[in-house]
């Protein structure tokens, strides 16, 4: 059992094992220099914001949540140890080994002492079933199983237990299981996040000493070492991963899962490159998540409470990869990741039942969930990735503020990923330059401030025709952002609905904490869309301009979209327009739309229509002019002191 201790890291002083201050050499990703490493230290050196303080944050914080998930989880425990979707009325997927492993690793930290019967019985069943070949979507068991086995091993576990996991485990013969693998050897490109997860279990299960290379040649690192060179060939120069139509979820999950590989001990082809790949997509992380903690929308498996947990256990090993050799940069990894974790905190502890996707409907509805994605295995996803971030975290790490704080950048992610972020004065932006039309629209789709509520402005775009779960009655009539749309003779024309053949340039002009200005330069067919940003104190300043052919065109509208409910809350209007303005009241913050009323009509529909976040209608604004002017602020409410006010 001594190779188990490679993988104890809660109570270690030395960094995570693979994790170095300097990385190894790359061998044969052929990169050059980082675009982001000059800006990561023009940024983190910033001066601290006026009143930031640290959050007094712990990994308590981490396993408080783990253990609310767990626990409601094990209400739904059948006699053979399945859980069972409380909605579905059967177990889906790989729910069951995601409840064994955050709780075993509570168990371990001296928590759920009453539940160890069931965490056992739900390991006993994991084990069986996946070496019988019983298990759905086997490619994602092995890295639970085996986090579970290792916290067992530290814990008084009853020894006939722990030798009847191992057994059941060393059976698995993985190109003999596994759905995705290629034991020919072809085509090893074409596969991608389930076969990473695979290699994330198997140096898991060579480290905990249960692979049998006898039965299974083709197992633990020599798995590793057949399957995840070819896997680097999906990452970017910024280190992100390239799951097929590029969701953003995709490339957070799949960096955790080479950063498993690396901390069970693989050192093998490709490590080197690996670690500073994930070096180098942590800092791109930074600079992409919004000042309210929460990951960027994105493709599929959008807007659950996972995401932010996989961003805390990230976080966790950045800051313990840079403590040495830089820590400002050290501590707001760790600031991120307790942003992160506060960010997604109401959602599972103050909620009953915690929720599993990012809104207040009856769980029932799966309401904005792709369909896969049910409570119980996107909820216990979470809570499997809270008892990493907790086992990673190391507690004497200062925070310092991070970059959604500091603000003073944008960042373009052009061929891949298709999104320019911009974060300054307590705002940020993230717009989707060439958006998957099948979960979002193209145009700005995010507006966030910092300590206000994330649907205040907006959260996400919306599209027609969504891949995930809706009422029939809400399904959006068009594709929508906060963008232009405009009219040629009598053919109207909307960015939001624009991908293919869809060309964005990005300029920017200003990038300091207190102002960020840039513009974007869309080119399509014989339209030219040219939009301008400011970010400042004062609000941001959205300016439209469309040609066609080189000359105005005859009409612009920009459509705003406005939350109605989320399943709890609801919007109050305040103002309607009449003076050149039009504000809104969510929770304790106002958004506020300055506009010139000499040259521009403001319209609030009334139809209803909705994405994975809440219901919404739309504010248009309505100009016959080729450029439309607008001021977007977003303040707290006790700032504001409007005094009409009107329910939608």
């Amino acid at each position: 059992m001594n190779s188990l201790n490679k993988l104890s890291l809660s109570t270690a002083t030395m960094l995570p094992q693979g994790f170095s201050a300097a990385p190894q050499p790359l061998r044969s990703c052929h990169l050059g220099a980082f675009p982001l490493d000059d800006l990561t230290k023009r940024v983190v050196s910033q001066a601290k914001p006026n009143g930031w303080e640290p959050t007094g944050c712990s990994r308590s914080l981490y396993l408080d949540m783990a253990e609310t998930i767990v626990r409601t989880m094990a209400e739904g425990q059948d006699e053979t140890g399945a859980i069972v979707d409380c909605v579905l009325k059967q177990e889906w997927g790989q729910t069951t080994p995601r409840f064994a492993s955050p709780g075993a690793y509570l168990l371990s930290q001296g928590r759920i002492p009453d539940l160890r019967g069931q965490v056992e019985l739900a390991m006993t069943s994991c084990c069986v079933r996946l070496a019988d070949g019983q298990a759905p979507a086997p490619d994602f068991w092995m890295r639970e199983l085996c986090s579970a086995y290792h916290a067992f091993s530290h814990q008084n576990t009853d020894q006939a237990l722990m030798e009847r996991w191992a057994k059941e485990l060393r059976r698995v013969n993985p190109e003999a299981l596994y759905t995705q693998v290629r034991p020919d050897g072809n085509n090893l490109e074409e596969l991608h996040n389930w076969t990473v997860y695979a290699a994330g279990g198997e140096a898991l299960r060579e480290a905990c000493g249960l692979v049998s290379p006898d039965s299974a040649p083709i197992s633990g690192m020599v798995f590793c070492d057949k399957y995840l060179p070819t896997q680097l060939l999906h990452f970017t120069e910024y280190g992100m991963y390239r799951d097929p139509q590029d969701p953003i979820t995709y490339d957070l999950t799949t960096r955790l899962q080479f950063a498993v590989a690396l901390l069970a001990g693989y050192r093998g082809t490709v490590a080197g490159d690996i670690q500073e790949l994930l070096r180098r997509g942590a800092i791109t992380q930074l600079f992409y998540i919004s000042p309210l903690g929460l990951v960027p929308y994105g493709g599929r498996s959008s807007q659950f409470q996972f995401q932010e947990a996989i961003v805390c256990a990230l976080c966790e090993l950045e800051a313990r990869r840079h403590v040495s050799d830089n820590p400002l940069l050290a501590g707001a990894f760790k600031r991120q990741g307790h942003l992160s974790a506060l960010a997604i905190r109401p959602w599972i502890m103050e909620s009953n039942p915690f929720r599993h996707v990012r809104n207040h409907f009856p769980i029932e509805k799966n309401w904005g969930g792709d369909i896969y994605a049910n409570h119980s295995c996107y909820g216990l996803t979470a809570a499997s990735f809270l008892a990493l971030a907790a086992d990673y975290a190391n507690d004497s790490i200062p925070e310092s503020p991070c970059p959604a704080e500091l603000g003073g950048f944008t960042l373009h992610l052009d061929d891949a990923f298709h999104k320019v972020f911009a974060t300054g004065a307590g705002y940020h932006v993230e717009i989707d330059t060439k958006a998957d039309l099948h979960y979002d629209a193209t145009g700005l789709g995010r507006v966030h401030h910092a300590g206000l509520p994330f649907l205040l402005g907006l959260h996400a775009p919306f599209t027609k025709t969504p891949l995930y779960k809706l009422p029939e009655e809400f399904l959006p009539k068009a594709n929508m952002s906060l963008s232009s749309t405009w009219k040629v003779g009598n053919t109207e024309y909307r960015l939001a609905d624009l991908s293919h053949d869809l060309g964005c340039a990005l300029e920017v002009t200003e990038s300091r904490p207190e102002a960020v200005q840039f513009q974007l330069h869309y080119r399509w067919q014989d339209h030219c869309i040219d939009e301008s940003y400011r970010l400042s104190e004062a609000g941001i300043r959205f300016t439209s301009a469309v040609t066609y052919r080189g000359l105005p065109v005859e009409a612009l509208s920009v459509t705003v979209p406005v939350p109605i409910t989320d399943g709890e809350q609801t919007t109050e209007i305040i103002e309607e327009g009449g003076a050149g303005i039009v504000c809104w009241r969510w929770g304790k913050g106002i958004m506020t739309i300055e506009f010139d009323k000499s040259s521009v009509r403001a319209q609030l529909e009334n139809t209803r229509y909705a994405n994975r976040n809440g219901i919404f209608c739309s504010l248009i604004f309505h100009t016959q002019e080729a450029k439309l002017d607008l001021m977007l602020s977003l303040t707290c409410a006790v700032e504001n002191s409007h005094a009409r006010s009107k329910d939608l």
